[in-house]
């Protein structure tokens, strides 16, 4: 745990950011800082499907905002689903972007 004044030392560094984000990978995360919605299909029998939040940066939000078609991107997971315990917040996920519907990820 932290001792106070490092505490208050991470405190000031970040005191100029515009979002605070607490992850392992802060490195990666620092650029994120968009929310898109992707479409998580069914991948067993009888299961369920859903839309979840993915952390993005500008460039992934531009081609979001612009219809974009085909292109792969990358994003982090930014709440835990509800029927894949292995999708949890701040994992990695690849999706593809599909146009005016809802970009749908890209199971390994």
């Amino acid at each position: 745990m932290p001792s106070v004044s490092n505490f208050d030392k991470v405190n000031a560094d970040l005191k100029n950011q515009d979002y605070y984000l607490f992850n392992k990978n802060i490195t990666t995360m620092a650029t994120r800082k968009h929310d898109i919605k992707v479409f998580f299909p069914c991948n067993t029998e009888g299961g369920f499907s859903e839309t979840m939040w993915v952390l993005v940066d500008d460039e992934v939000l531009r081609l979001y905002e612009d219809d974009a078609e085909g292109m792969v991107c990358s994003g982090t997971l930014d709440n835990d689903s509800y029927c894949n315990p292995a999708l949890r917040h701040g994992k990695e996920v690849k999706f593809i972007m599909c146009g005016e519907k809802t970009p749908e990820v890209i199971y390994n």
